[in-house]
């Protein structure tokens, strides 16, 4: 059997994973990363990515469709090729891929095909369907990700019922789709699939569709998709999914009512589960399945750290990359911690939720004494201009013009979000950002007049 010597290993090339191999490299660290499946991880390939290729499409077309304002007319019928969509998705992803590759090789970090399996805690197995190779190692870095959750008594062996990585990789449309569960996933696919003409229909055990998320900026979000004719079922259980002469029959019960719904296909998207089974053999410590890792992205093994989906909430692959940067800085010996002031979370419906730091609720609940700034897109003349007028810039500050918090929903809201992210990551207060000239006419302003709005101030308030 072949042997290999190296400082460190990563196991998974996700989000975390390549960002650490690539880091090492450029440190001059002897490195690997060894992958599984496909360089890019989840993410890259049936993910984050290959999602966004798919809501572009949709999106492209279905503002084809109601171009009437801009004088768009349409001779002939327009229809959305999924079987197109599908191999310009499948080109993306596999361009991003191969660079993931490519940048690895680049910095000087190995990349190695195959199941990592430990055999102790400084030596590893790594198998593919052509080899056998012994890894020798002195730091390890665990990114292995997540893995969808699923339900007991759903049988996802059943080829109808997908999770998904199945439902990014559908070459026509299903005629009537049930999704089971509202999160961020749940909707984001089940806008695209009423973009692409399929029936949706989303069950949600919560009282409203993405739990947790304010109710405010849910409340324009739920406005869009029931215009687009997307049956939301909050409050309900499924109980029950069976083959039946129609396809599938979905059994739920909302209240005390119990309801039943044929379909073509069931999307199960009830969250994400870490992904790491070596965890006990390995003696590392876990809470609710994710490895327990220390600010420095240690785990209670000195050598061994853990970073991304593995190692806790929140699920993000830009927390993954930041917090893999982070463990690989400790393996150098730079004593770095893992300290965030906030997070940004987006979720690319249309129209966009995007969220940092404190929510108003959060920020009451902790006693503050808080004051808040709004502004809606309806007085922006660039949001007029892209007839997206959709929605709102909140922000949320505290009594000495420290900056907590902002929600936004909009058509960009995941490109606006980063603005207020730098902000409360440096501390600027929200002063800063309303005295800060913007260009005109963007949808960026919006920004500048919310933060002027915690102040009174505002020029454009309706």
């Amino acid at each position: 059997m072949k042997k290999m010597k190296f400082n460190t290993v990563v196991i998974g090339s996700g989000p975390a994973g390549y960002v650490a191999g690539i880091r090492l490299g450029q440190l001059g660290i002897k490195a690997a990363v060894i992958e599984r499946e496909n360089p890019g991880g989840v993410c890259l390939n049936w993910g984050c990515i290959p999602s966004k290729v798919l809501i572009s499409g949709a999106r492209k077309y279905w503002e084809v469709l109601k171009g009437k304002k801009y004088g768009i007319k349409l001779d002939g019928e327009l229809s959305l090729d999924l079987e197109i969509l599908q191999k310009y998705k499948n080109k993306v992803v596999k361009k991003l891929s191969r660079g993931v590759t490519q940048l690895l090789k680049a910095n000087n970090t190995k990349l190695l095909s195959g199941e990592a399996v430990f055999i102790d805690e400084h030596h590893l197995l790594v198998e593919n369907d052509k080899e056998k190779l012994e890894v020798e190692f002195e730091n390890c870095l665990i990114a292995t990700g997540s893995k969808p959750a699923t339900l007991p008594f759903i049988d996802m062996n059943n080829p109808d019922i997908i999770g998904s990585k199945e439902a990014l990789a559908l070459e026509s449309p299903p005629e009537k789709l049930v999704i089971i569960g509202g999160g961020v996933i749940g909707l984001e696919l089940g806008q695209f699939y009423a973009m692409a003409d399929s029936k949706v229909i989303i069950i949600e055990a919560e009282s409203q569709v993405l739990p947790g998320v304010e109710p405010q900026l849910v409340k324009v979000l739920t406005k869009k998709l029931k215009k687009m004719k997307i049956e939301i079922n909050n409050s309900s259980l499924v109980e029950k999914v069976e083959n039946s002469s129609a396809g599938l029959e979905v059994q739920f019960k909302q209240g005390d009512n119990k309801k039943i719904v044929n379909c073509s296909k069931v999307l199960v998207t009830v969250g994400r589960t870490p992904f790491f089974p070596q965890a006990e053999k390995l003696g590392l410590k876990t809470k609710n399945g994710f490895i327990v890792v220390d600010e420095y992205c240690r785990t209670n093994l000195e050598h061994i750290y853990a970073a991304g989906d593995v190692a806790g909430n929140p699920l993000l692959a830009h927390k993954a990359s930041a917090q893999a940067e982070v463990a690989v800085d400790n393996i150098a010996g730079k004593a770095r911690k893992f300290q965030p002031a906030a997070i940004p979370a987006v979720c690319y419906t249309w129209p966009e939720i995007a969220t940092v730091g404190l929510s108003e609720q959060e920020a009451r609940q902790k006693g503050q004494d808080i004051k808040t700034g709004q502004i809606s897109f309806k007085s922006s003349g660039r949001a007029m201009a892209s007839t997206n007028t959709e929605g709102f810039i909140k922000l949320i500050s505290d009594n000495n013009d420290v900056l907590l918090g902002a929600e936004i929903v909009s058509s960009e809201a995941s490109e606006l979000i980063h603005e207020a992210a730098l902000a409360i990551e440096n501390k600027l207060g929200a002063r800063a950002l309303g005295e800060t000239i913007h260009a005109h006419p963007t949808l960026g302003e919006s920004m500048m007049e919310a933060a002027r709005d915690l102040y009174g101030e505002a020029v454009h308030k309706i």
